[in-house]
């Protein structure tokens, strides 16, 4: 698998054969290269695609040279459409950082896997040509000096797949790693994966411990608070580290031991290396709280607890699992790629199916370009490269040409493939944001939302289907409503939007950076570019959909545009993270335009990843045709008024465009944690074509100078007025020189023949009253309205203690007192009734919720809901009766504090009013209140002694926080969830109209589902439909077929056998036949319950099919069926014969329990009776 190679000297051609070479993309987007043999050749010829990667001559003709934009976005798009591949998307490298390809090659090295000879050599040719010329070694990234980081990886990298250590190459950057002082200084990541390798010592790294996984989710340090890319690494490192993973040892490794540092490795005082990171990698450097986190986790590694650590191992290993399954083997990044194939080999061996899974999609990163072989930074850009070029065609004009038409559809049907149907397997318990309607950043396979990329899908979809006449329609409205769905719940507090999910942590979380080399990584931050990507989105889709979910998007929107607004810097301009120039989106102020990030002389723009580094704008040496298309882009939307910057940039970008119609590739375009470069190679034709197209528009359609532009450029005044102070003396005067210099003539159309009266218009069917209101059109051009808070200390009763704005807020704080008190008077009875866990997690909420001040009313009652409420519900039914003082109590309270913005006297009589309406309602006895409001009806009934016997019980509702009172007159519940059953038995003989309590039952384990439930509401003829399930006590063991009227006894709790001798069964087996159907003589059938007239009910299994089936109202498909079976309702009298029923039967409840096949395991299935 590994073995020297003979690396030939000069990098600069390949080492292989790249006629050879073949790019395969298949099963959504998956990019894969192939090194074919002689017989393979003449059946798989090289596309052009394949020849311009490689960068091997296309053949492609020289075009005409462009007249005007439009021509030469028309030229870029001749070109650029051979790169499409044949299931739609445009394949591209995603390369630039220079850790990447270590990771593979160690990985692969220490799992026992291999490449092939060719890979090897291309691999090897990679890195030749990255070396840095400067010094030889190599950096963070291609365009980074050299780093120990870089250069010990990649140095291990190219002894790992062949090449000699007297290679030229190596020896260079073998001087280069020991003046650095050798590896020993590399950073955590390097440090882990040597490690790995067994060329350095885990004792030489700060503790990664598991056990943080085993924290409670509440704290801010608990991992799922971590940004995913961080957690998803940090998962299988711990686990790593917890177990001292290490390679066997052999020469090589041997070898490298002695190549990698300047003094002798077994007399390296490995523990005092942990914090020796040489200075040329830091970015992040230790802060005095992780050094003292890492002291503690020190300490606590030198006696981890072996059962804890075991129990954090087993967690991890199920969280890698679950990443790998979610994502079919192919993961988040190629970092925690890797990581998790270690660990899968590790445990599982290499005759599993896991390691030859991870072992297919190790090569979905690996890239070949014109230098050789690298890693991608995911398994792909695909589907962020498709969404801006089919945006480009569209705005540009070209999507309604003929020759652009295929191209087109072909690119909507990979979107229609590639957005993401469902949530994965684990979303929840991996801790994943949910997915379903999104789009990713690479493909379908990959499975993670990120806002952005569900934005620019969702416009590309829009711009296709709704905006070309000859698209096929192939995404409905209701999976772009998912797609909207699904960004609507990744706002944040602070109005933006963060990348793959929430912000959950806290920032200070930065200060525990472990990485030293990368920044903002501990955690999701919210960033500009998602926020304007997701607002352009829901704008688009609002204008094809505008009644879905349209008060929530104008909301987010609002929300968004304010964040901008507090997010941009005081020069003018937006701090790019992803990439470092003008974003892509609409620049919303014009003031940008006037910041310190001017063209350069040639009219271009060209930036330095440095700003992200520093912090600061960083001129680029040269102008970027990708930069000026942003920036130009950027001016075009912005309806910037002066022509001479856009034509100037224009002029540029045409004459960098080759005679074939391609651009040069320039300097690196992307950024990630503010330190390490990207590459986005596609932007150069989607960002070209896009901006060339859009000016050909501006050129010539010269805007007109007219009363309605003059208003316009008022507002730009207005605009640039408002900017820095910098800037804001040159904004006014050129927006003035403009206003001046404007000749604004008269119009050529004549007069009107006559006078235009008032008459006439209030005549006119045109004429509408309503635009004659101060306030009309304001929505048309308002943004959002920014009220003065300090304004309203003015108003009468501000300075009370409760400020008030007059009757609208007593209303408020009168009703909302009132309901809370009156409804939930019983609340201080949760120090009698409840328990501690009850006590505990009420307060909770409350303090995570809204607090306890009173302008949290309403976050007050919603968190203690659940509790209040069970407590109350259980002291009615146990006490009988109300508590007369609380509620007076609770009803003088609300009436003083309605009035208490208006005095003391008013107050105390609104007291004394509502302490006498408090105290005559909680005299009515409970049962008259309960008959007047409800209509009575059986909720269960059991056959026992043939004596009905209702059951009065509370249900606790485990989550969310929604309560159910299940009386025999009323049944309350909002939600579906799983809960406990209080059953509290009432029951009364035939002869008995009222009956008295028995018994408190006890807990019994309930499940709820939105299925089938009637109750009849006296004040409306509509009828609910919900069902309640709960355990049953089982029937005698031994029943006849046919039940006699005699009283049977009661039930017993000890379950019967099942005839295989498995496990216990709950409830006999019988066979019954009904007039609707015949029951299986090997399943069985159940006796559920009986009413007062004396008939039976059974739940007769009628055949259990492969898929789930519906039956009658009772959809079982929506039910935890295992396996999903048929059941139909039998009602037979008490001779045994079936009994028709018309009309409405009384709810039933039931809980059967199945055996599987091999009958050693019960399955527990709800079901719920059904309406005949």
């Amino acid at each position: 698998m590994f073995g020297e190679l003979n690396v030939p000297l000069d990098p600069k051609q390949p080492f292989t054969d790249y006629t050879r070479w073949r790019l395969r993309c298949s099963e959504g987007g998956r990019q894969i290269w192939h090194y074919l043999q002689d017989s393979e050749l003449s059946n798989w010829p090289q596309t052009v695609g394949d020849k311009y990667w490689l960068g091997l001559p296309t053949e492609l003709p020289e075009l005409p040279p462009a007249t005007d934009a439009r021509s030469a976005a028309r030229r870029g798009f001749e070109f650029y459409k051979h790169l499409q591949d044949a299931d739609g998307h445009w394949p591209g490298e995603y390369g630039g950082p220079m850790f990447l390809l270590p990771g593979l090659v160690i990985g692969t090295y220490v799992a026992g896997m291999g490449f092939e000879e060719a890979e090897r050599l291309e691999m090897i040719r990679y890195l030749m040509n990255r070396a840095s010329p400067v010094d030889g070694g190599w950096g963070l990234h291609i365009e980074g000096h050299s780093t120990v980081f870089g250069t010990a990886l990649n140095y291990v990298a190219a002894r790992l797949l062949g090449c000699s250590a007297d290679h030229p190459v190596l020896v260079r950057a073998r001087e280069t790693l020991h003046k650095f002082g050798g590896a020993i200084g590399a950073p955590h990541w390097g440090k882990t994966w040597l490690s790995i390798l067994n060329v350095y010592e885990w004792e030489g790294l700060n503790p990664i411990p598991p056990e943080l996984w085993l924290l409670p989710e509440w704290l801010p340090v608990h991992p799922h608070r971590w940004w995913i890319h961080t957690r998803n690494v940090y998962i299988p490192m711990s686990y790593l580290y917890a177990i001292r993973f290490k390679a066997p040892e052999d020469d090589l490794i041997l070898s490298l031991r002695e190549e990698l540092y300047v003094e002798p490795y077994d007399q390296i005082d490995w523990v005092n290396q942990r914090n020796n990171i040489n200075p040329v990698d830091i970015y992040s450097p230790h802060t005095r709280l992780l050094d003292m986190l890492n002291v503690v986790l020190g300490s606590y590694e030198s006696c981890a607890i072996p059962p804890i650590r075991r129990k954090a191992l087993d967690y991890c290993y199920n969280l890698i699992v679950m990443e790998d399954e979610n994502t079919a083997h192919s993961t988040l990044a190629p970092v925690n790629k890797m990581l998790n194939l270690v660990v899968r080999a590790h445990v599982e061996g290499p005759d599993s199916l896991t390691y030859k899974l991870h072992e297919g999609t190790r090569r979905d990163f690996m890239w070949l370009g014109a230098e050789g072989m690298m890693m991608n930074g995911t398994n792909g850009s695909q589907l962020w490269d498709l969404s801006f070029i089919s945006q480009a065609l569209v705005e540009s004009g070209f999507g309604e040409e003929e020759a652009v038409r295929p191209h087109l559809i072909k690119a909507l049907e990979w979107l229609d493939e590639c957005q993401i149907r469902d949530n994965p397997k684990f979303y929840k318990e991996a801790y994943r944001h949910t997915s379903k309607g999104a789009w990713p950043f690479s493909n379908r396979m990959q499975s993670y939302t990120v806002s952005d990329c569900t934005a620019e899908g969702l416009k590309a979809v829009l711009y296709l289907q709704e905006q070309m006449s000859y698209t096929p329609k192939l995404l409905s409205k209701r999976r772009l409503c998912d797609a909207v769905d699904c960004m609507l719940t990744m706002q944040n507090p602070d109005g933006g939007f963060a990348s793959y999910e929430l912000v959950r942590g806290p920032k200070w979380l930065e200060f525990i950076n472990p990485a030293e080399v990368f920044g903002d990584i501990m955690i999701e931050f919210t960033y500009p570019e998602c926020t304007t990507s997701v607002i352009t989105g829901l704008a688009h889709f609002k204008r094809v959909f505008p009644d879905y979910r349209r008060d929530e998007i104008e909301t987010v929107t609002r929300k968004a545009i304010k964040y901008l607004h507090n997010a941009q810097k005081p020069e003018g301009g937006w701090f790019g993270s992803w990439e470092f120039a003008l974003h892509t989106p609409l620049c919303l102020l014009l003031k940008a335009c006037h910041s310190s990030t001017r063209p350069k002389i040639d009219g271009g723009w060209g930036e330095s990843y440095q700003s992200c580094v520093q912090g600061v704008y960083v001129q680029h040496e040269m102008s970027q045709v990708v930069q000026t298309s942003w920036a130009t882009l950027a001016l075009m939307y912005a309806k910037y008024p002066h022509r001479e910057p856009i034509e100037r940039a224009v002029k540029l970008v045409m004459s960098r465009q080759l005679p074939d119609g391609s651009w040069a590739q320039e300097a690196i375009e992307g950024i990630f944690n503010k330190n390490c470069a990207i590459s986005y190679p596609n932007f150069k034709f989607s960002f070209t074509i896009w901006m060339l197209g859009k000016a050909h528009d501006l050129r010539f359609s010269p805007p007109q100078r007219s009363a309605t532009n003059r208003k316009s450029l008022s507002k730009l005044a207005m605009s640039f007025n408002s900017s820095s102070e910098n800037n804001s003396g040159v904004a006014r005067e050129d927006a003035a020189a403009y206003l001046r210099n404007a000749s604004f003539s008269r119009g050529d159309g004549s007069a009107p023949s006559a006078a235009v009266t008032a008459a006439d218009l209030l005549n006119a069917t045109s004429f509408d009253p309503s635009r004659l209101h101060p306030m009309a059109g304001i929505s048309d051009k308002l943004d959002y309205l920014a009220l003065d808070d300090e304004k309203t200390n003015a108003l009468p009763g501000a300075g009370t203690a409760l400020p008030s704005r007059g009757w609208s807020d007593d209303l408020c704080y009168g009703t909302g007192t009132t309901y809370l008190s009156g409804e939930k008077y019983a609340w201080c009875a949760i120090i009698a009734f409840g328990d501690v866990g009850s006590i505990y997690r009420g307060t909770n909420g409350v303090i995570l919720m809204k607090g306890l001040a009173l302008g949290g009313l309403y976050g007050f009652e919603r968190a203690i809901h659940p509790y209040v409420q069970c407590i109350e519900f259980k002291y009615r039914c146990v006490a009988g009766k109300h508590d007369v003082w609380g509620s007076m109590a609770a009803g003088g309270i609300s009436g003083a504090i309605y009035k208490s913005t208006a005095g003391v006297r008013p107050a105390l009589a609104a007291a004394g009013i509502m302490t006498g309406l408090a105290g005559t309602w909680s005299t009515i006895p409970l049962e008259r209140k309960r008959a007047r409001v409800f209509t009575p009806h059986v909720v269960a009934v059991l056959k026992s002694s043939w004596r009905t016997i209702r059951f009065t019980s509370v249900l606790r509702v485990a989550e969310p926080s929604v309560e159910a009172e299940l009386t025999n007159s009323t049944l309350r519940i909002s939600s579906s969830s799983l809960g406990q059953l209080l059953m509290v038995t009432r029951g009364h003989s035939s002869t008995t109209s009222t009956g008295s309590l028995r018994k408190r039952g006890s807990r019994k384990r309930c499940y709820i589902s939105a299925c089938q439930l009637k109750r009849t509401n006296p004040f409306s003829p509509r009828s609910q439909f919900i069902s309640l399930f709960y355990d049953l006590p089982p029937t005698d063991s031994s029943p006849s077929p046919s039940p006699s009227p005699s009283p049977s006894p009661p039930p017993t709790s000890a379950p019967t056998r099942s005839a295989q001798g498995g496990a216990p069964h709950p409830f006999p087996s019988q066979s019954h036949s009904s007039g609707s159907g015949s029951s299986s003589p090997n399943l069985p059938s159940h006796t559920i319950a009986a009413d007062d007239e004396g008939r039976i009910y059974y739940l007769d299994v009628v055949q259990s099919p492969e898929r789930t089936a519906e039956f009658g109202n009772a959809v079982l498909s929506r039910l935890p069926l295992s396996p999903p079976l048929i059941v139909q309702l039998v009602v037979r009298d008490r001779s045994g014969d079936v009994v028709q029923i018309h009309g409405e039967l009384p709810f039933l409840v039931a809980h059967i329990a199945l055996l599987r096949e091999n009958g050693a395991q019960v399955v527990e299935t709800p079901l719920a009776a059904i309406r005949l």
